[in-house]
């Protein structure tokens, strides 16, 4: 016999072996479980080592939805040497959080995100503990409903500033443009007042470009079944095949750029200067109090600004898109506009609650481009039992929130964009809601302010501009991920825009 038959001959029997005791460790692993009478939820076995990771794809919600199809709502899977409970079903969300919220209520410190990109620290990867409470309630204090009422004026600010931005880029209406830069910049913007009291002057700002290039890195190397050498840990011996390296670069240069924002609010506060109450001076001021160090507070402002700015930018780029291809939808909402606003004005946030079909449009834009699909994944800190499943203790619980949303039962034709659904007394209406900020005391603290950032971009938007659609090579009524529209033309809608924005006077 050849050696290469030989080497082949041992190869094939130590993976022969290697897959026998896989299967037999999983097999005992369910058996130890029935034999005192539990059951983990039913799900796919998976190979040797890598658990199911070899079946997800490059969006691992598609193979998620395709389990729930097969094992149903509430389904366990391997990845690699982590357990996973995906939740796929609004109702078992909703059982799960509310009747045992504590007990699903931390985090499973990733390597990548929780290691690597924010040092340990931070609120939105970390576990439950006395770190993150104190972190949590530190933030929540320049986050909550309650604080949001001081930023309004602002966020009105910003959005008018953004509305003659387009005007001006667009030269009136006549140049097609990318309006995603502008959406980010804004919400650039209303994270840089709360947390530092500045702002950028113009979207061609430096800050903008990088800030917006150090998000979209942070999405692609951090969302959720992502990386491999979470689960896997002996992939951590190959930092350049398994985005360490990446994650390293993007922890430089988000904690630099954050650490220089940090720096001027304390050198500003040392020399006496007027600084603008925002968080970073709130921590500066407290880090003796609350046992903070530096990179504490770095870490803090930055992990808001870098969960807040594309997500938000992403969501006003796909309702945009989706208004574009709609028609009606579009005219409808301008209607409902110039009844409530007229056309001597901006909308404001004293408008929100009088513009309910506006509001309808972004719960459609949140129910169909969710822009973080699977969440941030819990992990329970107690077994726990639902509906005679057993979930052990340290499971990842995984909130298939793109199942949730586009679940036919709640939503007809749920890909197809209807505002419709959500107003009250209509015949399509549905008020289910669906946890895209999170679910339970984990829930996203920037909800309440994003949301009436997203509301006053829209209406602004469609108060001004009749919106058409350019290039239509890439659809985003078509993709559930709706990237930003490639070209737009923003035609101003009446002859006021103009004198509104401050430009000109109406003829």
């Amino acid at each position: 016999m050849s050696s290469g038959a030989h080497n082949f001959g041992t190869v094939a029997l130590l993976s022969t072996l290697a897959a026998l005791a896989y299967a037999l460790l999983h097999a005992f692993r369910r058996l130890r479980l029935a034999l005192v009478g539990k059951s983990l939820p039913p799900g796919p076995l998976g190979v040797p080592l890598l658990g199911a990771l070899p079946f997800m794809v490059a969006r691992p919600e598609v193979a998620l939805n395709q389990w729930a199809q097969k094992y149903g709502p509430l389904y366990s899977v391997w990845l690699g040497e982590q357990l996973h409970v995906v939740v796929s079903d609004l109702g078992i969300a909703k059982g799960l959080f509310e009747t045992q919220n504590m007990v699903f209520s931390s985090r499973k410190e990733t390597f990548l995100k929780s290691g690597i990109v924010f040092a340990g620290r931070g609120i939105s990867a970390a576990s439950f503990g006395e770190s993150w409470c104190r972190n949590h309630r530190l933030v929540a204090k320049y986050l909550n409903s309650d604080a949001v009422p001081d930023y309004l004026a602002g966020l009105e600010v910003e959005t008018a500033e953004m509305l003659k931005a387009l005007y001006i880029k667009s030269q009136g209406g006549t140049l097609p443009l990318d309006p995603h830069p502008h959406f980010a910049r804004t919400s650039l913007n209303n994270l840089l007042t709360v947390l530092f009291g500045l702002r950028t002057d113009t979207v061609d700002h430096p800050l903008v470009a990088h800030w917006l290039k150090l998000t979209q890195e942070y999405t692609r190397i951090t969302a959720p079944l992502s990386n491999a050498v979470d689960f896997v840990p002996g992939l951590r011996r190959f930092p350049a095949w398994t985005g360490i390296g990446r994650a390293r670069r993007l922890h430089q240069s988000v904690v630099g750029t954050c650490s220089a924002l940090v720096s001027d609010v304390d050198r500003r506060m040392k020399a006496e200067e007027d600084v603008p109450d925002c968080l970073a001076r709130h921590l500066l001021k407290a880090k003796e109090e609350e046992s903070l160090d530096d990179l504490d507070v770095v870490v803090l402002c930055a992990e808001l600004m870098l969960a807040a700015v594309e997500k938000t930018a992403a969501v006003v780029s796909s309702l945009v898109a989706e208004i574009a291809g709609n028609a009606d939808v579009q005219a409808r909402g301008q209607a409902e506009l110039d009844r409530v606003v007229g056309r001597d004005r901006l909308p404001g946030s004293e408008h929100e609650k009088d513009l309910p079909y506006i509001s309808a449009i972004v719960k459609e834009t949140e129910r169909l481009h969710n822009p973080l699909p699977l969440g941030v994944p819990h992990m329970n800190t107690e077994d726990a039992t639902y509906r005679g499943h057993f979930i052990p203790k340290n499971s990842v619980i995984i909130l298939n929130t793109t199942a949730m949303t586009h679940d036919a039962s709640l939503y007809g034709e749920p890909n197809k964009f209807d505002p419709e659904r959500h107003l009250k007394g209509t015949a399509k209406s549905t008020d289910q809601g669906y946890p895209i900020f999170g679910i339970g005391p984990r829930a996203c603290l920037g909800k309440p302010l994003a949301q009436h950032e997203i509301q006053l971009a829209a209406a602004g938007i469609l108060w001004a501009f009749e919106i058409e659609r350019v290039d239509t090579s890439a659809d985003a009524t078509a993709q559930e991920d709706a990237p930003a529209p490639l070209r737009v033309k923003l035609t101003p809608r009446h002859n006021r825009v103009s004198a509104v924005l401050g430009y000109a006077k109406a003829a």
